[in-house]
């Protein structure tokens, strides 16, 4: 293997010959070889023009101003180039000497941070190099630090270090004279705009304090948004078509005058190529009414964003001017995307999801790995912590430096409103928010045709940003082609940005790599009435949209609907129901009532079996009023938290195919319908969501395995299909994902009943006692010993008489579904249904030792030791009882704890997977489903479905889940009314 290729193989997984030459093919037009010798081994860049290195051995060197710190290196850079804007800004700007000097010098220490920001890696490692080769004269880190700085004081150690590192100079000169010229540029109309803008602002430039540039990404070849700061005012230049902007503060200002509003908009000056904007202050709130009006016309203008399927609009592009928001930055308002066919309900949902209320940036959201981190324009609040980790340097000022991924703190944004000094809680101006989105929707619907002209008056002039990939993916690809591993070499650069979008590979990939070589962030714009995407280099992509953008405003203002605002309006709720109003002590909020009395009664008071069938119906009813149907497939909408502490947020999302909470739950919903009525069309539409979900799972070895969080859960739904209709091709299915994902089997680390091996081992049990034939049972039996094997091979030795596994963050649990009790239960069933082992006897048995020294009276500690005993089938005594019901011998001891969790377990969520008919469905191994129905009337016969409480952790949403919804809800009520239902706590088929 060549050297390139050795230095290749570090952040490419596979570099077969093919593949590089596909690479070197499609973005620089000849083989791997040929760039090898083309560009690599004499070190040049076909993209970049070569400098003359020269100019840094300059004779006058000694009017280099001896400078401290890191940015030494970057200030020769620049001092080297002759980058100097004095002159210029004294003849036109300044009014005096002193104020040029101070604002020149302001944009030179800019240029500098911003050359820093590819440089600070390469200095780490250039300290690190001389560290280990001994090459410092101090001892100290702190001393090593220092010295390093100071041998910059002498020209030979500035000049090696360009020869050194060359390939960074010259892409550092490459992207300073971008930056240059676009100054140069900004200079050039803000001198031809300077008496518009005094006129139209009121600015006077003699009172000019600073410059600042690169408000924002840098794209288009160094083009950058620059900021002319005042005494007490700023105007924004901003190099782009700025007619967008002049159209949204149209359409605000013909909304105010139509409704009464006052919504408040940025004032601009627009020119040809380029505009001005007066910059928008932060102002606190007066009092609540203004804080109420800000969340109002916040709704207003939410609504107008979801017309545009607008996207992008994070915490940095709105500002609370007292009791106003102000959006900012308005490239992106309307929204045109390249859509695929739909194949299925789902990629119909994943549409409709998309283009909500929910897509814009407004609501509340988590972006990134960071859960705690929430950019969005209303969820963020004073300083956060970055949403990925980005490289920062660690231990600065020391010869021990160096570049580590941590979460950074970011500064405040100015989106959030005050009042005397204080954020306030936004969750509490909800229905502010959902008042003013349901004015302006039924405004756009009143004035569709109006809203039309307006757009169309200037179109052929509008054009909108597309936005390929987020931005955050192309910073973070540029940033990380500055590592000195890549920078040793040009070609070597321009190769590792190249194999890193070819991961990507798009249409417009090309046009990427164009930019990002130069450091940029792509931009690709679009007119309109256009399908065509336009790069800045007038590269032009035909037919790159379905349709227009403004066709498909059009067809929006078709969709609208007042079905679809409630939906929107629902959507605006889920969002905006934050932790500060999920109440955490929710043992505080139940109503639990003692029903231990149950045990011992001989009433022969008969519950009323109607108030059950008009549960199951109602939400039959609401669960079909809500699904997405496509050809024969459907979809729904589910949610989760996301987030801790103070800091969770409710997000909408769209069904996945698991069993627990996916679209094999709503299988196992309508399957268990079907033997419930004997309603044919509920079997019909079983088999037709199974369906559509084999064609996810056929060769994809990717997918997750366990039996209710993986693709195991098709198997145990072919597995009950099976056995309901004896259509072999349902058996075929099982044995097909057996097969596929042995090999996972096998390495499985997980364990648990939800997502690893016991769950898995439970419904391979549950068909090998099934079926007949014995070719299939041959293949059921391997995997089985498989599992049985891995289950045995995972344990973990706690004490010479203890023995438990690893389940979630490689915590030792107890309870069923995420602990220790439910692989008891599977290996129990192995030994039951398959064969004796005295080997997992004793496994058992210690394993249940450790479960029992836990207990605490008749009931068991949570895990998390700071909350109340639990009582579920996920943790605590319910699913334990699952686990030890299958013990002979423990049948008195059970009773004790029945009638603890009869005591203690009822009347807090309805759901399966920590509620009251999940703890129903397991007490009908103790007591009669009589008198378990006539607790779940007690509980039941007062409420509504809309009263149905959920298991998803905040009591105002419900979903459809099976496990933690209505869905499984119904099916609760359906098995403890009839006896032919499988139970899905025991994955029985």
């Amino acid at each position: 293997m060549s050297n390139l290729k050795n230095i290749i193989s570090q952040f490419v997984s596979d570099t077969d010959e093919s593949k590089l030459n596909t690479i070197t093919k499609e973005f620089f037009g000849i083989s791997f070889g040929e760039f090898e010798t083309k560009y690599y081994l004499p070190n040049k860049s076909p993209f970049q023009k070569k400098i003359n290195f020269e100019k840094y051995e300059r004779l006058d060197f000694d009017s280099f101003p001896s400078q401290k710190g890191m940015n030494v290196i970057t200030d020769y850079i620049i001092y080297c180039n002759n980058i100097n804007y004095t002159t210029y800004i004294e003849n036109n700007i300044a009014k005096n000497v002193e104020q040029a000097k101070k604002i020149n010098n302001g944009i030179l220490d800019q240029l500098s941070l911003m050359l820093m920001k590819f440089t600070y890696r390469t200095v780490v490692y250039d300290i690190n190099k001389k560290k280990s080769q001994n090459l410092f004269h101090s001892t100290s880190k702190e001393d090593q630090f220092k010295e390093y700085l100071r041998n910059f004081q002498y020209n030979e150690n500035l000049i090696d270090f360009v020869k050194n590192y060359h390939s960074l100079v010259q892409n550092l000169e490459n992207y300073l004279l971008q930056l240059h010229k676009n100054i140069l540029e900004f200079f050039k109309n803000f001198s031809n705009d300077m008496s518009l803008l005094s006129e139209k602002f009121g600015i006077s430039h003699k009172n000019l304090k600073s410059i600042n540039l690169a408000q924002g990404d840098l794209h288009n070849q160094g083009k950058m948004v620059i900021q002319c700061k005042y005494e007490k005012e700023s105007i924004f230049y901003k190099p782009r078509n700025g007619n967008i902007d002049l159209l949204f503060s149209n359409l605000l200002s013909f909304f105010n005058n139509k409704t009464n509003h006052e919504l408040k908009t940025t004032e601009n000056i627009i020119r040809n190529g380029y505009f001005w904007v007066k910059g928008i202050n932060y102002k606190e709130c007066d009092d609540k009414d203004d804080v109420s009006n800000f969340y109002h016309e916040l709704g207003v203008i939410l609504a107008f964003l979801y017309l545009f399927d607008a996207t992008d609009f994070h915490a940095d592009n709105l500002i609370a001017c007292g009791k106003h928001p102000v959006l900012i930055d308005l490239e992106s308002l309307i929204g045109n995307r390249k859509l695929k066919k739909f194949t299925d309900a789902t990629d119909v949902n994943r549409y409709l999801l998309s283009s909500s209320v929910k897509s814009t940036g407004i609501l509340p959201f988590i972006f990134g790995d960071n859960e705690s981190s929430d950019v969005s324009a209303i969820g963020k609040k004073g300083e956060t912590q970055s949403s990925i980790k980005v490289p920062k340097m660690k231990n600065i000022g020391t010869s021990n430096i160096e570049v580590v991924s941590e979460y950074i703190n970011i500064d405040s944004s100015k989106n959030h409103p005050k009042v005397e000094g204080k954020y306030v809680n936004s969750e509490l101006y909800t229905s502010d928010i959902k008042r003013g989105f349901s004015i302006a929707y039924e405004f756009i619907l009143k004035e569709k045709k109006n809203i039309l002209k307006l757009i169309d008056k200037d179109s052929t002039n509008l054009f909108l940003r597309h936005i390929n990939k987020p931005t955050m993916f192309y910073a973070n690809l540029i940033n990380l082609s500055y590592h000195p591993m890549i920078m040793q070499n040009i070609a070597l650069r321009d190769f590792f940005i190249a194999s890193q979008l070819f991961q990507e590979k798009n249409k417009l990939v090309n046009e990427e790599f164009k930019d990002m070589i130069h450091s940029n962030v792509p931009y690709f714009s679009y007119n309109i009435n256009s399908k065509t995407i336009i790069h800045h280099s007038l590269t032009k992509y035909e037919n790159y949209f379905n349709t227009s953008a403004f066709d498909s405003i059009q067809k929006k203002l078709k969709f609208l609907s007042n079905v679809d605002k409630e939906k929107q309006l629902t959507f605006i709720e889920n969002s905006m129901l934050r932790s500060t109003l999920i109440n955490e002590d929710k043992e505080r909020n139940y109503n639990i009532k003692n029903y231990d009395f149950i045990l011992n009664s001989n009433s022969q008071k008969k519950f009323k079996k109607e108030c059950f069938d008009s549960i199951i119906n109602e939400i039959e009813s609401k669960i079909t009023n809500h699904q997405i149907k496509y050809k024969n497939t459907y979809s729904w909408n589910s949610g989760m938290l996301y987030g801790t502490g103070s800091k969770k947020t409710y997000h909408d999302i769209i069904m996945t195919e698991n069993l627990y909470d996916g679209l094999c739950g709503m299988a196992f919903y309508y399957y268990s319908l079907y033997l419930y009525s004997e309603n044919n069309d509920y079997l019909i539409k079983t088999e037709n969501i199974i369906n559509n979900i084999r064609n996810y799972t056929i060769e994809n070895s990717n997918l997750p395995i366990g039996a209710f969080e993986g693709v195991f859960s098709y198997v145990y739904l072919c597995g009950l299909l099976y056995k309901c209709t004896l259509r072999t091709h349902y058996l075929d299915e099982c044995i097909r994902i057996i097969n596929l994902f042995k090999d996972k089997l096998n390495e499985d680390n997980t364990n648990d009943f939800i997502s690893g091996n016991a769950g898995i081992l439970t419904v391979l049990i549950n068909l090998y006692t099934y079926i007949e034939t014995d070719v299939y049972k041959d293949i059921l039996y391997d995997a089985i010993k498989i599992c049985v094997n891995r289950l045995y091979k995972n344990k973990v030795e706690i004490s010479t008489n203890k023995i438990t596994w690893e389940f979630v963050n490689n915590q030792h649990l107890t309870g069923f579904a995420h602990g220790n009790s439910g692989v008891c239960y599977a290996l129990k069933l192995y030994l039951e249904k398959i064969e004796y082992s005295s080997k997992i006897q004793q496994l058992i048995k210690k394993a249940d030792n450790f479960e029992k020294s836990f207990r605490k009276g008749d009931l068991w500690v949570n895990h998390n030791k700071n909350e109340e005993a639990p009582f579920a089938w996920c943790y605590g005594s319910p699913g334990i009882l699952l686990n030890k019901s299958m013990n002979y011998n423990d049948k008195h001891d059970n009773i004790k704890i029945v009638k603890e969790i009869l005591a203690q377990g009822f009347s807090r969520t309805q759901c399966l997977c920590h509620g009251d008919l999940g703890n129903a469905i397991i007490l009908t191994n103790f007591i009669e489903k009589e008198k378990l129905n006539h607790i779940l009337y007690d509980i039941l016969r007062e409420k509504t479905v809309e009263d149905l409480q959920c298991g998803i952790g905040v009591p105002k949403i419900q979903n459809f889940s099976l496990m933690t919804g209505l869905s499984g809800i119904s099916y609760g009520l359906m098995y403890m009314l009839k006896d032919n239902i499988p139970n899905i706590l025991r994955l029985e088929i």
